[in-house]
């Protein structure tokens, strides 16, 4: 069986017809086949033996997936974990969060643009504790506003220029 494993998994074809063509039995060495392989009018013996081994690296690459998956999963929970750990928030109007959750998604920068924004929203909420609502009605509020539309955005960015220019006067 180990010699077989060899021969198929280097890739040679030097005995691949004393293997594989029906009616070459002279190399039929191994004889743990099931019942239907013994039959030379259906089967050489070893076409089950290579369905097999397909079948168990297929069951391999299939069980590491999981194991990273579940890997990445127990990770996100630690991060999850440490991140409600830390008192952190969000202690202004709910809809100044809604607007900052439309801006990154909205940029694009956040997993290459591919989330949706009631991921990103309830990844907000999660990480500041806070409930959002309905945040699209807060959306369709931000978008009949007259004067400024991102509002929050202009105060953030106001209150960071800010702060450049007194660490710049000090």
């Amino acid at each position: 069986n180990l010699d077989f494993y060899q021969y198929y998994r280097s890739h040679s074809t030097l005995y691949d017809e004393y293997y594989f063509v029906r009616g070459k039995s002279d190399l039929r060495l191994c004889t743990d086949s099931a019942q239907f392989d013994k039959d030379p009018n259906f089967s050489t013996g070893y076409d089950y033996k290579v369905a097999k081994i397909i079948a168990n690296e297929m069951l391999r690459i299939y069980l590491n997936k999981r194991l990273v998956k579940l890997e990445t999963n127990t990770q996100v929970e630690d991060n999850l974990q440490k991140c409600l750990k830390y008192p952190f928030r969000f202690t202004g109007k709910k809809v100044f969060l809604i607007e900052l959750g439309y801006s990154l998604v909205s940029s694009g920068d956040i997993n290459n643009g591919n989330v949706e924004i009631k991921e990103m929203m309830n990844f907000l909420g999660t990480v500041f504790q806070v409930e959002l609502g309905d945040y699209y009605a807060a959306y369709i509020a931000m978008k009949e506003r007259k004067k400024d539309r991102t509002a929050y955005l202009s105060r953030l960015q106001d209150s960071l220029v800010k702060r450049m220019d007194e660490d710049d006067s000090k």
